[in-house]
């Protein structure tokens, strides 16, 4: 099953890393087959099929496996750190580094990574945004940027 968020990814012929727990540090390659074309509404999950080789056998139908999706994205998307957003009543923001001031910027997401976000719109790749900023952070706030890795731009 793959989150309602990925869905639209999910295209037969995509390739997916298949790991299961009793085989630590193996990783099989399968593909996808097909997909249910329809959203569970109780799980809110696309119940997807992926073909593995198994020719010796090992592994066995019903298994529990964790499955990774190579999914093409395009080199001018924006993805940044989940705990860059801030929640305002004027919608969804973030504080980009402008001459050490901070410009509040509102964004749109598209898929939500868990620790990162894919930004939309809003954002372009050589931003550099405030990481873990406090909700009381405003446009015009004086930052200091503490390292590259701290403050890089967005990927």
């Amino acid at each position: 099953s793959v989150p309602e968020t990925y869905a639209p990814a999910m295209r037969v012929g995509a390739v997916a890393k298949v790991t299961l727990d009793e085989f630590p540090g193996e990783t099989f390659e399968g593909t996808l087959v097909r997909t249910s074309n329809a959203i569970d509404p109780a799980s809110r999950t696309l119940l997807v099929e992926v073909d593995v080789p198994n020719k010796d056998g090992r592994l066995l139908p019903g298994s529990y496996t964790h499955v990774l999706f190579m999914i093409p994205t395009s080199d001018k998307t924006v993805t940044i750190p989940a705990n860059a957003l801030l929640f305002r009543k004027e919608g969804l923001q973030v504080g980009v580094v402008r001459d050490h001031k901070v410009d509040l910027v509102p964004i749109k997401i598209g898929h939500d990574y868990g620790e990162t976000v894919e930004v939309v719109s809003g954002l372009r790749t050589t931003d550099q945004v405030v990481a873990n900023p406090p909700d009381s952070l405003a446009s015009g706030a004086t930052v200091a940027v503490r390292s590259k890795e701290a403050a890089g731009p967005a990927k």
